[in-house]
């Protein structure tokens, strides 16, 4: 949270707020199952309502990195290698947006570096089935993560760049700054805030936006 509003106090506007509720379901050391909800704009002026579901697969845990996310109730941060597919809907609410059915595929390789620095690399791709058509969508994040503690409390600061190409416009469409934080708040329990900055150019002039995020993670 304290790095989400510093960057609010350097960029100024805040132009929207997207919440967000994350459930992960462990089914064995290998794999789980990932439920998301979410309020996301993309596309248009429109808001809409994204409903996800995922199957996580995991390489088995790294040495360093079990070391450095001891504390973390996200079993992916021990690992070398995650593997996401899953299924979206996407539903709108007003303006000139419409509903979507996405499919969801992700590989997130981490590497540990020196003093506790974690990189993870994430490549995603969106296949996207509209009232318009079949489109895709390739997006690329990299992610500098620290966890820190304080006797038995950790937090879990991030610094954030993307990078998406989108088929609709036939060009690298939008790039992303992001800076947060994820805090446990019970065993199984942590709030994620973060600050977003947006830079779109998939039209003329580029269009600037700024957001805070919330995310609430359950892990059972």
């Amino acid at each position: 949270m304290c790095l989400a509003m510093f960057a609010t106090l350097a960029y100024g506007q805040v132009d929207e707020f997207w919440p967000e509720v994350d459930t992960y379901v462990h089914l064995n050391d290998n794999a789980r199952l990932f439920f998301s909800v979410q309020n996301t704009r993309e596309d248009s002026a429109a808001t809409s309502t994204d409903v996800g579901a995922h199957l996580d697969v995991f390489l088995k845990p790294l040495g360093g990195l079990r070391l450095l996310s001891s504390r973390s109730s996200d079993e992916s941060k021990s690992r070398l290698v995650l593997f996401r597919i899953g299924y979206h809907h996407l539903f709108a609410r007003g303006g000139s947006g419409s509903p979507e059915d996405r499919v969801v595929v992700e590989v997130v390789p981490r590497y540990p570096l020196r003093f506790g620095v974690v990189i993870a690399d994430r490549s995603r791709t969106d296949l996207r089935f509209t009232q318009d058509g079949f489109a895709w969508r390739y997006r690329n994040r990299i992610s500098v993560e620290r966890a820190f503690h304080i006797r038995k409390y950790s937090f879990d600061p991030y610094l954030r760049g993307e990078v998406w190409y989108d088929s609709l416009y036939h060009k690298w469409s939008r790039t992303v700054l992001q800076a947060g934080s994820e805090f446990p708040i019970a065993r199984h329990v942590s709030l994620e805030g973060y600050y977003e900055h947006q830079n779109n150019t998939s039209s003329s002039p580029n269009q600037q936006l700024n957001g805070l995020g919330a995310i609430l993670n359950l892990h059972f």
